[in-house]
């Protein structure tokens, strides 16, 4: 049902997902979240969270609705529950990582994002994420590490190397030496692409 429900249009949904069943009422649900229907959305999830509340789908979809209206605490405090009671979830992870970031709390975001790169070290997206989250904590060679990162992911050694350099830059006497490290190897990867 999320699938089908995300993947085609909300009008769509809403004609075929008809029946007064879990099943068509989730459809519905995020057809209503995606056209920005707050109230609608709510008034078809919020039966399917009382009947069955620790279903985490739904407590996901009414985290995720929080957050696009920006109900920040709401948001946060659905998935913290979530990434509690599923730790190896890394949608949920990442979902509440793109909550705290959203929330102006790149430094918790940090632990979840740098959790999933290891997890998943060729996402580049992920690396977007991380530079936003350090450049929002003014760590500006870790934030041009992260953005190089994702752009050799992405293929783009040109834009790499542009920041690799200002991470070069930015580097301080109190840099840490894992930073310098990552720096290096970066360089010394990102070399026979920019050939």
């Amino acid at each position: 049902t999320k699938l089908l429900a995300l993947s085609q249009p909300p009008s769509q949904t809403l004609r075929e997902f008809t029946q007064d069943n879990p099943l068509h009422r989730y459809g519905r649900a995020i057809a209503y979240a995606r056209q920005g229907k707050k109230a609608a959305a709510l008034t078809q999830l919020e039966p399917l969270r009382q009947q069955a509340p620790d279903d985490p789908f739904y407590t996901e979809l009414a985290a995720q609705i929080a957050l696009d209206h920006a109900d920040l605490a709401t948001s946060l405090k659905l998935w913290v529950g979530l990434v509690k009671q599923y730790p190896d979830f890394w949608l949920f992870r990442l979902q509440y990582a793109d909550a705290l970031i959203a929330a102006e709390q790149p430094a918790e975001a940090l632990g979840h994002l740098q959790r999933l790169a290891q997890q998943f070290p060729d996402w580049p997206s992920l690396y977007g994420r991380l530079g936003r989250a350090y450049g929002m904590l003014g760590d500006k060679p870790n934030t041009h590490l992260a953005l190089a990162q994702q752009a050799m992911l992405e293929e783009r050694p040109r834009e790499a190397k542009i920041h690799l350099n200002t991470a070069r830059q930015a580097l301080t006497a109190t840099t840490p030496p894992t930073v310098r490290a990552r720096l290096e190897l970066l360089q010394e990867s990102l070399n026979p692409q920019a050939e």
